[in-house]
Protein backbone atom coordinates (compact mmCIF):
# COMPACT_ATOMS: atom_id res chain seq x y z
CA UNK A 1 0.00 0.00 0.00
CA UNK A 2 1.55 3.27 -1.10
CA UNK A 3 0.54 6.67 0.18
CA UNK A 4 0.51 9.74 -2.07
CA UNK A 5 3.87 11.56 -2.13
CA UNK A 6 2.55 14.55 -0.17
CA UNK A 7 1.38 12.27 2.65
CA UNK A 8 4.73 10.47 2.71
CA UNK A 9 6.42 13.88 2.99
CA UNK A 10 4.08 14.79 5.88
CA UNK A 11 4.88 11.56 7.71
CA UNK A 12 8.62 12.09 7.21
CA UNK A 13 8.40 15.69 8.43
CA UNK A 14 6.89 14.60 11.76
CA UNK A 15 9.17 11.61 12.45
CA UNK A 16 11.79 13.80 14.11
CA UNK A 17 9.21 15.18 16.55
CA UNK A 18 8.12 11.80 17.90
CA UNK A 19 10.56 11.63 20.81
CA UNK A 20 8.37 13.35 23.39
CA UNK A 21 5.43 15.69 23.73
CA UNK A 22 4.23 17.28 20.51
CA UNK A 23 3.23 20.93 20.49
CA UNK A 24 0.66 21.80 17.81
CA UNK A 25 0.14 25.53 17.43
CA UNK A 26 -2.20 25.91 14.44
CA UNK A 27 -5.19 24.17 12.90
CA UNK A 28 -3.25 23.76 9.65
CA UNK A 29 -0.47 21.95 11.51
CA UNK A 30 -3.02 19.72 13.28
CA UNK A 31 -4.62 18.86 9.93
CA UNK A 32 -1.23 17.99 8.36
CA UNK A 33 -0.32 15.81 11.32
CA UNK A 34 -3.73 14.14 11.22
CA UNK A 35 -3.29 13.31 7.52
CA UNK A 36 0.09 11.76 8.32
CA UNK A 37 -1.32 9.75 11.24
CA UNK A 38 -4.20 8.52 9.06
CA UNK A 39 -1.69 7.29 6.48
CA UNK A 40 0.20 5.39 9.17
CA UNK A 41 -3.11 4.08 10.54
CA UNK A 42 -4.15 2.80 7.11
CA UNK A 43 -0.84 0.98 6.73
CA UNK A 44 -1.10 -0.49 10.24
CA UNK A 45 -4.63 -1.75 9.51
CA UNK A 46 -3.52 -3.50 6.33
CA UNK A 47 -0.58 -5.06 8.18
CA UNK A 48 -2.77 -6.17 11.10
CA UNK A 49 -5.30 -7.78 8.75
CA UNK A 50 -2.56 -9.54 6.76
CA UNK A 51 -0.76 -10.93 9.82
CA UNK A 52 -4.02 -12.10 11.39
CA UNK A 53 -5.07 -13.91 8.22
CA UNK A 54 -1.62 -15.41 7.54
CA UNK A 55 -1.15 -16.65 11.08
CA UNK A 56 -4.04 -16.71 13.53
CA UNK A 57 -5.74 -14.19 15.77
CA UNK A 58 -3.85 -15.24 18.90
CA UNK A 59 -0.38 -15.25 17.38
CA UNK A 60 2.18 -12.95 18.97
CA UNK A 61 2.55 -10.98 15.73
CA UNK A 62 -1.22 -10.54 15.32
CA UNK A 63 -1.67 -9.39 18.92
CA UNK A 64 1.23 -6.95 18.60
CA UNK A 65 -0.19 -5.63 15.32
CA UNK A 66 -3.59 -5.14 16.98
CA UNK A 67 -2.09 -3.11 19.82
CA UNK A 68 -0.02 -0.99 17.43
CA UNK A 69 -3.09 -0.29 15.29
CA UNK A 70 -5.21 0.50 18.36
CA UNK A 71 -2.62 2.94 19.68
CA UNK A 72 -2.52 4.78 16.35
CA UNK A 73 -6.33 4.84 16.29
CA UNK A 74 -6.39 6.54 19.72
CA UNK A 75 -3.79 9.11 18.64
CA UNK A 76 -5.84 9.88 15.51
CA UNK A 77 -9.00 10.27 17.59
CA UNK A 78 -7.29 12.70 19.98
CA UNK A 79 -5.90 14.72 17.06
CA UNK A 80 -9.36 14.86 15.46
CA UNK A 81 -10.84 16.18 18.71
CA UNK A 82 -8.05 18.77 19.01
CA UNK A 83 -8.50 19.92 15.39
CA UNK A 84 -12.28 20.15 15.88
CA UNK A 85 -11.77 22.26 19.02
CA UNK A 86 -9.33 24.54 17.18
CA UNK A 87 -11.79 24.94 14.29
CA UNK A 88 -14.59 25.77 16.74
CA UNK A 89 -12.43 28.37 18.49
CA UNK A 90 -11.51 29.99 15.17
CA UNK A 91 -15.19 30.13 14.23
CA UNK A 92 -16.04 31.62 17.61
CA UNK A 93 -13.32 34.28 17.28
CA UNK A 94 -13.93 35.20 13.64
CA UNK A 95 -17.63 34.49 13.26
CA UNK A 96 -16.98 32.24 10.25
CA UNK A 97 -15.69 28.75 9.57
CA UNK A 98 -11.88 28.54 9.42
CA UNK A 99 -10.33 29.73 6.18
CA UNK A 100 -6.97 28.31 5.05
CA UNK A 101 -5.36 31.60 6.10
CA UNK A 102 -6.95 31.49 9.57
CA UNK A 103 -5.92 27.84 9.95
CA UNK A 104 -2.30 28.85 9.26
CA UNK A 105 -2.10 32.11 11.20
CA UNK A 106 -4.24 31.78 14.35
CA UNK A 107 -2.10 30.13 16.98
CA UNK A 108 -2.99 28.09 20.04
CA UNK A 109 -0.11 28.20 22.53
CA UNK A 110 0.38 25.26 24.91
Amino acid sequence: MAAPPEVVAQVESFVGRLSGDISIETLAEAERLLAAVHAVQDHAKVYMDRVTLEQYVGSEDAVQAFFEYSHIMVVAHRLERMANAMAAMIELMTGAPPTPEAARTITFPD
